[in-house]
């Protein structure tokens, strides 16, 4: 019997399947990070930055 940690049993399928998660949380953020970037410099920077405070503002309305 595999050994369980915080309830899961870690069986060789499931440490590669939490390994590929590790792999892909890393490669999700560096591409988050880059369009990040990008999308807050400049006058691009201003638009994108309106009109997520606008959908954030409309989301906070709606679940009013």
């Amino acid at each position: 019997m595999a050994q369980k940690i915080m309830g899961i049993e870690m069986s060789a399928k499931n440490i590669v399947m939490a390994i590929a998660f590790m792999i892909a949380t890393y490669l999700a953020i560096r591409v988050v990070g880059t369009f990040a970037v990008l999308l807050t410099t400049g006058f691009l920077g201003f638009v994108v930055s309106a009109v997520v405070g606008f959908l954030l503002f409309v989301a906070y309305k709606r679940g009013r």
